[in-house]
């Protein structure tokens, strides 16, 4: 059998089209799975809680502070200062919204190239080699160009310097 070029394009794009939905819905799982992970610690309720805390933690340290605040009540029955507790919790809150922020931003970043590829119709071949390209993430870490690995780009970035 010979195809002509613009049925192999065409076969080409269907392909792809097919191959851009099963990485989105992946990439959706994939997302879902390092917000397990790495944000799945706190429980909903300590996330609700935990706004609240972040206010009361910001206002103590700006000098106006409620003394019968959750901030002072947790404190209190921890045996902890509250200037050591206001301090916790808004490490914590500045960690969790780094990561969250990381994360958006790369499955953000994977989302928009996965959904705007297209297959050039003058070089098909070229296309399908660039849509199972790697590309080179930095120290020689070498992912999928349009893949889903969220947490392999993270991991760079989650040690800064080291």
């Amino acid at each position: 059998w010979i195809i002509t070029k613009e049925q192999f394009t065409a076969a080409m794009q269907s392909t792809v089209a097919k191959l851009i939905l099963n990485k989105l819905k992946e990439l959706n799982l994939v997302d879902k799975a390092i917000r397990d992970e790495l944000l799945g610690i706190y429980h909903t309720t300590a996330l609700l809680a935990g706004t609240y805390k972040v206010e009361q933690a910001k206002a103590f340290l700006a000098g106006n502070a409620d003394p019968l605040d959750s901030l002072h009540l947790e404190a209190n029955t921890r045996g902890v200062t509250v200037e050591y507790l206001a301090g916790k919790v808004l490490e914590k809150y500045e960690t969790y919204i780094y990561i969250d922020a990381l994360i958006t931003a790369i499955r953000g970043k994977l989302e928009d190239r996965i959904e705007t590829f297209v297959v050039d119709t003058l070089n098909p071949i070229a296309s399908w080699n660039d849509f199972q390209g790697f590309e080179d993430i930095g120290n020689g870490t070498l992912l999928s160009k349009y893949g889903t690995d969220i947490y392999g780009r993270m991991i760079p970035l989650l040690s800064p310097g080291e």
